[in-house]
């Protein structure tokens, strides 16, 4: 997860850009829910630059916390926040939510930690904790896939699905289940939750291929970007050996 700074919609709001967004980010990290991005690494995002920095950061992350300051009432010392989780890969919006924070101050306005806390505790309870169940795949159209999961399986807009297709190498005589790991198919995202299933649209990997070629874009070696090259070509000719689209029956978990 990335915790951008908030963006200033009313022109005073100063260093609380970067400070509510700090506060944030902390209790975020403390529920043990989310390993965030550093924090120092990310400027201000908004409606406009989310495309930019979702093409930035995609490789890194699976979600934004963008955020903009849009009212501030000295008479109240009232904030008036929307703040919303985007998924990094597809730009689902996963939250939204508008916010009051009281703060304290005038030329250094200082928010209230335990208002930021609670933002932080909406944001955590729009994610629940993976289901132990998992689902399978009941239908395929184009590049989505229809799920056996819905809400009440913890099934919500924008989360991540793992694709694996169960091996039929070693099974149990008894009850015919299998005995050896699943294979790894590929991964896709929900966009739709209904009542008794869910719809998701399927993500090109990004795994060591990704990686690999982040390094070398960076490295300036010519033997090494070689060797880089050459291990490139080695992943993609071992994935497309590999069954890598899912069928009806295949198995799906939350990320």
């Amino acid at each position: 997860m990335a915790v951008f700074n908030f963006v200033d919609q009313t022109g005073v709001a100063g260093s609380l850009v970067h400070a509510i967004p700090d506060v944030l980010s902390v209790e975020l990290f403390s529920s043990g829910r989310f390993e965030l991005e550093e924090r120092a690494e990310l400027r201000e995002a908004g409606p406009g630059n989310i495309s930019r920095e979702r093409s930035r950061y995609r490789d890194k992350v699976d979600m934004f916390v963008v955020g903009s300051i849009n009212r501030i009432s000295a008479e109240d010392n009232l904030l008036a926040l929307d703040v919303s989780v985007i998924n990094a890969v597809n730009g689902a919006v996963m939250y939204a939510g508008h916010h009051k924070v009281n703060f304290s101050g005038v030329l250094n306005a200082k928010a209230q930690r335990m208002d930021i806390a609670a933002i932080a505790h909406k944001i955590i309870d729009a994610f629940p904790m993976n289901s132990s169940r998992t689902g399978k795949i009941i239908g395929l159209t184009g590049d989505s896939i229809v799920i056996n999961l819905n809400e009440t399986d913890g099934a919500r807009v924008g989360m991540g699905l793992l694709i694996m297709a169960e091996s039929d190498s070693v099974r149990d005589p008894v009850t015919k289940t299998s005995m050896t790991p699943d294979v790894y198919i590929g991964e896709a995202y929900i966009i739709e939750v209904g009542k008794v299933s869910c719809k998701a649209e399927l993500a090109q990997p990004k795994g060591r291929i990704s990686e690999l070629e982040a390094i070398l874009r960076r490295e300036t070696d010519l033997n090494k970007r070689k060797e880089y090259l050459t291990e490139i070509a080695l992943e993609k000719q071992r994935i497309e050996e590999k069954r890598s689209c899912p069928i009806v029956g295949d198995i799906v978990r939350l990320k």
